[in-house]
């Protein structure tokens, strides 16, 4: 996605990334299934093994990202110190090993503010 084309869809993706069909990215995208623990304990199992030896520190940081939408998920008027103030944002805190020559990133976890996430009428109810 972050490939700089005109426009991107499956066909597009498939042959800047030299497949004769888009068929491997419309799996990706309509039925791979992804594991999100396995995920995580797989990447800190890599941490351990390549940065075996060296003075890690594990860094927890939040952050707030400013929103515009209204429907991004999370988002809410609230405190973040990126932006050095209130304002709609959506906040994830990240847990990081950091060495002197890397920083990994081992997980993240999406704040939800009170409420919670708005329901399908509330969104209707907005278009």
């Amino acid at each position: 996605m972050l490939m700089e084309l005109e426009t991107r869809n499956c066909w597009t993706l498939a042959e800047a990334a030299g497949h004769r069909s888009p068929d491997r990215f419309q799996h990706l995208l309509a039925q791979a299934k992804f594991d999100h623990e396995t995920a995580r304990r797989k990447i800190a199992e890599q941490v351990a093994v390549h940065l075996a030896g060296e003075e890690i520190v594990l860094v927890a940081d939040e952050t707030g990202d400013e929103k515009a939408s209204e429907y991004a998920v999370g988002a809410a008027h609230q405190y973040s110190g990126a932006i050095g103030g209130t304002a709609k944002c959506q906040v994830a805190v990240r847990l990081v090993a950091v060495t002197a020559r890397m920083r990994v990133m081992i997980d993240r976890k999406l704040y939800l503010p009170q409420g919670g996430l708005p329901t399908t009428n509330d969104v209707n109810s907005r278009v």
